[in-house]
């Protein structure tokens, strides 16, 4: 079995999936020639188990990166660790993505952030890190869409009929986090060309190494998250308020009603350092009006034309006949508070919402005390989740009727999980959780698969929003995993080396003070300081070697690294060439013959894409 660790660094908590796949050669062995599966999709697996969760987000570190070690990576990779078998950790990638929370940090702090997390990586683990561009970033909402609709479709079809090989039949992805919202859905070029700035081309390979091809259309709203929006109401409500409101409160803290409250309820946030106390009022009618100016808060459609959110036109395309799957806050928000077990009837759920925003705050209390909340039937709310439980589903609820415009028919309700209705919701299918993170694993496993004859310059990957073509994965052979490996190992011995040398002589130093021998101690100051140049030395000289290798490597052996439609500095690829070519010369080995391949190159992907 081969394995991936993809991390889902979000922006309430970071989680580290794992998932695995059958060796390529083996699988292919065993299935001969003739068998289906060699036009489906390799099966990946997972289980609950293999999940691993902490919180806070990593964006929490801040100003800390010094303890995102120890108080967020190591306990989040432990799980890792023992799923993992030993002696293929050091060829298992692993990914750490980071979304939505990261990105409304400034710019330097990201960098900060991610550069720590590699380092880290890198340093204390033996996972495969081989560069930090494409394994530690942080990706923007149309990719998490992307690899949300890849996922979702590989476990709906591996659900139904236990391979993924009808390619055309797929189903739109819907993900609300805590900060960001994001859509996708099949997308014919032709049809809607209006749309062709937010259509990515994706390309996965199946058994036998045949490419498929698809068209989709993502898009992403930062700040519709649940969070995020709720923090935009909240500052809408401030908005609202007179200058005699502002200042009428006796006590540091500024006092304003929210609708989206139960009726006696307070809640105490500080908003731009500023104290609020919001009263609750529980009017249904007033929240749902400023969850629908949420919608279009940004928006510059103009009168009498029809939008979706923020500027979406909704003439551009229709939802109307495809099937969505609606994830996360979709999920949790209606059966936390509802048990829908993702069943969505608007005429049944809104008189239940609104009975639990006009609720009497004295009288939820007592049911909580008593235990008798519980979410879907078995976990006890807390007071905060209660608090934030109206706004939520009637954003949710908004979201989907009047900003996605869904045409819910209710008249024939279908059974749980059947994937037939305009609009369900999922936490998981079959017992595997639906994320984003499974769109990851399926991209790299499919790079894994040498390609079928004739479609060498088809890589596995997909086109990012600057349309630019992003690899699923890097490809090694056993050799070169070896040498990476020994190369970390010596290069991990070499610095417990560089550190013993150095305590020992500061040690003599230190020793030399103390009994008073001046000159001993001049003596060994300045070959420390000597010897820590030289070290300092040797260091910038290997990192920028390995640099130079590792793009000439990547070119030698015919392997385009992740991100290979971002342009090479022609003078480095040529320095790197020569420098391996006279390291060639000089080995008495020979070196494997491989095909050059494309890096540096803008790759552009001609698709077929049938209706579903």
């Amino acid at each position: 079995m081969k394995y991936a660790v993809i991390i889902d660094a979000g922006s309430s908590g970071s989680r580290a999936f794992v998932y695995s796949w059958p060796d390529v050669l083996s699988y292919k062995s065993n299935l001969g020639p003739d068998s289906v599966l060699n036009n489906a999709l390799l099966p990946i697996e997972t289980s609950k188990d293999w999940v691993n969760r902490i919180q806070p987000g990593i964006s929490s570190f801040q100003g800390d990166t010094r303890s995102i070690w120890k108080k967020h990576l190591k306990p989040l990779l432990k799980n890792a660790l023992k799923i993992v078998p030993k002696d293929q950790i050091s060829e298992t990638p692993i990914y750490f993505l980071a979304t939505a929370g990261l990105r409304l940090l400034p710019k330097e702090d990201q960098t900060q952030i991610l550069s720590q997390v590699c380092r880290y990586l890198q340093r204390k683990t033996n996972f495969l890190v081989p560069e930090c561009s494409s394994h530690v970033t942080m990706i923007d909402g149309e990719t998490e869409g992307l690899y949300g609709w890849l996922g979702l479709n590989y476990l709906v079809h591996y659900s139904i009929a236990k391979k993924w090989d009808s390619f055309e039949d797929t189903y739109g992805f819907l993900d609300m986090g805590g900060a960001s919202a994001q859509l996708a859905f099949l997308a014919d070029r032709e049809t809607h060309k209006d749309l062709a700035a937010s259509i990515h081309d994706i390309r996965v390979r199946t058994a036998a190494g045949n490419p498929v091809d698809w068209n989709v259309y993502v898009t992403t709203w930062l700040g519709h998250g649940a969070n995020q929006a709720h923090n935009r109401l909240r500052k809408q409500i401030i908005g609202a308020l007179t200058p005699e409101e502002l200042k009428s409160s006796e006590s540091d803290s500024v006092v304003a009603v929210d609708p989206c409250l139960p009726v006696g309820a307070t809640d105490i946030t500080t908003i731009d350092e500023q104290e609020y106390t919001f009263y609750g009022s529980g009017d249904f009618a007033s929240c749902e009006a400023l969850t629908t100016a949420l919608l279009n808060e940004n928006s510059h459609c103009t009168e009498g034309h029809a939008c979706l959110f923020e500027s979406v036109s909704s003439n551009d395309f229709s939802l109307e006949g495809q099937k969505f799957v609606g994830v996360s806050e979709y999920w949790y928000t209606l059966q936390d508070l509802f048990s829908t077990n993702g069943k969505f009837d608007y005429a049944h759920l809104e008189p239940k919402v609104r009975e639990l925003c006009s609720g009497d705050w004295a009288n939820i209390q007592s049911s909580l005390e008593r235990g008798e909340l519980l979410k879907g039937g078995d976990t006890p709310f807390n007071e905060h989740e209660i608090k934030q439980a109206c706004f939520k589903s009637a954003w949710v609820l908004t979201v989907l009727r009047k900003g996605l415009n869904f045409a819910l028919n209710t008249e024939n309700p279908s059974l749980h999980h059947n994937f037939q209705d305009t609009f369900q919701s999922a936490i998981d299918i079959d017992g595997t959780e639906i994320s984003w993170t499974l769109g990851r694993a399926v991209l790299y496993a499919s790079s894994q698969i040498p390609p079928s004859s004739g479609t060498e310059h088809l890589d596995v990957g997909y086109s990012d929003s600057n349309s630019q073509f992003i690899n699923g994965g890097e490809m090694f052979n056993s050799k070169e995993l070896k040498i990476m490996t020994l190369t970390k190992s010596y290069t991990h011995a070499g610095y417990m080396s560089a550190y013993f040398m150095l305590f020992t002589l500061i040690m003599i130093l230190i020793f030399c003070l103390k009994v008073r021998h001046t000159k001993a101690a001049i003596s060994v100051g300045n070959k420390i300081k000597r010897w820590c140049q030289i070290l300092y030395r040797k260091f910038r000289t290997y990192t920028e070697q390995r640099k130079h290798r590792n793009t000439a490597d990547s070119i030698g052996y015919g392997y385009s690294y992740p991100h290979a439609g971002i342009p090479l500095n022609n003078t480095i690829v040529n320095d790197s060439l020569e420098e391996l070519a006279q390291s060639r010369a000089r080995s008495t080995s020979r070196p494997p013959t491989r095909t050059p391949s494309r890096v540096g190159s803008r790759i552009n992907i001609k698709s077929t894409v049938v209706e579903p």
